[in-house]
């Protein structure tokens, strides 16, 4: 994992895509880190560079964290599909929390062997 030390933050670039991204930002904001997803790479604040990739793990370790998309604006993210706004509140809550993939997220981190910390010179 590439990871941008950029002094008060970091920005690990896992190039998931924003929809696996922001899985990761919600289990990390329970966590008490402060993150934001983009794209390719989640940024994060108290977070020790040399400490992003055993956080990680340690989320890939909970037996069954609780689903992070359940009240998340999904939709805003990927297209749920023209009928999306006719389900009811809890249906749509249930429809938000189909596109997390916690096989995959594990999946993912299980397979990093390490990481690369660059120091940027912003």
């Amino acid at each position: 994992m590439l990871i941008l030390n950029l002094g008060d933050a970091l920005a690990a670039f896992t190039w998931l895509g924003r929809l696996q991204n922001v899985s990761l930002e919600g289990l990390l904001e329970r966590r008490r880190v402060e993150v934001k997803a983009s794209s390719f790479c989640i940024k994060c604040s108290g977070v020790q560079p040399a400490d992003c990739l055993r956080v990680l793990r340690e989320l890939a370790s909970e037996p069954s964290p609780e689903n992070p998309l359940l009240d998340l604006p999904v939709e805003k993210v990927v297209d749920l599909g023209p009928h999306f706004k006719l389900l009811h509140e809890e249906q749509q809550r249930q429809a938000r929390g189909d596109w997390f993939q916690l096989a995959a997220l594990r999946k993912y981190i299980g397979g990093l062997e390490g990481h690369r910390i660059v120091d940027t010179l912003f």
